[in-house]
């Protein structure tokens, strides 16, 4: 099994003997330091290592070391999809694997001998998730706990400054990231109202779980969609607003069929599901022939965003209009998702007016 170790001055020398012991017994360890003792090192920054190697490996496990096995834990929990527990002894250990699904052991050294430890770890390491249905209940709440503050963090730099937020919801299974789903909503207490962006397998499947989190409106991503008919109407049917998302590289192929029954058309300006991208030009084709097809529908533009582009779909959108002559600001209708970018402005209510008056 591959065991990612990390170790503060605290742990040092108990890390240094375990490490040992299950390189001995074949297992693949990656010490992530510190790879020498030093009276002034912090636990945190070791932490953090095993963390995010465990959050991106889930098969992976992670041990840390330090004096009371406290603060190592705190750290190693801030990272979703980390699991992280304190061993106290064998049978704790052995219970946080079978009933918790821990896959980080934090080991205060100060408190156990060196054989307890080692019995600890072989403990952690051959017991398997029981994935009982009661244990993967009380697991989910708990990850969703933790979620929740950090959405909340987020939602409060825009609160009194937007009426609507998108809630992009990822499975893991359109794209390799993975996100909270939306009963997340049900513990948020904001008057903001919610859209939801579907890059989920069936969207068709989500559509009680949106209404019930009291989700305003649903975009589903059209490449996993079995009936697009379905979609919308159920949608509706449940009181939300209903739109079709299409990513950077699919055609709008039959969106004609659908497009005088939907609320807006979702146009991805990146690859769905990845962060960090550039805004790719090839949606300012696509904003034409949307708009060819419909003068009503609201479209909205998703991803890479700055005020360059923005004014980039803005002209794409207004020159379909005058190649007919017809131009008429009260047909445009055009939202742009600017989230990472509003969260990367040091005043958000002083960058959103300047992305607001862009359209005037």
């Amino acid at each position: 099994m591959k065991v990612f170790i990390g170790a503060d001055h605290g742990g040092f020398n108990l890390k240094e003997d375990i490490r040992g012991k299950l390189e001995g017994e074949r297992h693949e360890v990656i010490d992530l330091g510190n790879s020498t003792m030093d009276e002034q090192d912090d636990y945190v920054d070791f932490a953090q290592r095993v963390a995010r190697k465990v959050a991106a490996e889930p098969v992976a496990r992670g041990i840390l070391f330090c004096r009371n096995g406290m603060g190592m834990c705190i750290v190693a929990n801030r990272y979703r999809e980390v699991r992280c527990g304190i061993g106290f002894n064998t049978e704790a250990t052995r219970k946080g694997r079978s009933d918790d699904d821990i896959n980080v052991l934090s080991i205060p050294a100060d408190y156990v001998t060196r054989e307890q430890a080692l019995e600890m770890v072989r403990a952690f390491l051959s017991e398997e998730f029981s994935e009982e249905e009661k244990y993967l209940r009380r697991i989910k709440k708990a990850i969703l706990a933790k979620d929740v503050t950090s959405f909340e963090e987020q939602l409060k730099r825009v609160w009194g400054e937007v009426k609507r937020v998108q809630f992009d919801i990822i499975d893991g299974k359109f794209a390799p990231a993975e996100t909270v789903g939306p009963e997340i909503l049900m513990n948020v207490d904001t008057i903001v109202e919610f859209d939801a962006h579907l890059m989920v397998e069936k969207p068709e499947g989500w559509i009680e779980k949106c209404a019930v989190a009291g989700i305003a409106g649903v975009y589903g991503q059209v490449e996993k969609m079995e009936d697009p008919v379905k979609f919308i109407a159920d949608a509706q049917m449940a009181g939300m607003r209903a739109g079709l998302a299409y990513d950077i590289e699919t055609p709008l192929t039959k969106l004609s069929e659908y497009i005088d029954d939907l609320d807006g058309v979702l146009l991805m300006s990146v690859k769905a599901g990845d962060q960090g991208q550039e805004f790719d030009e090839r949606v300012l084709s696509k904003i034409k022939e949307v708009r060819k097809m419909s003068k009503r529908v609201k479209i909205i533009i998703d991803g890479g965003l700055d005020e360059v582009a923005i004014k980039r779909c803005f002209a794409a959108e207004w020159s379909e209009e005058m190649a007919e002559e017809e131009l008429d600001r009260s047909f445009l209708k055009m939202e742009f998702v600017v989230g990472s970018h509003l969260m990367s402005a040091q005043n958000v209510a002083e960058e959103l007016l300047k992305l607001e008056h862009l359209s005037h």
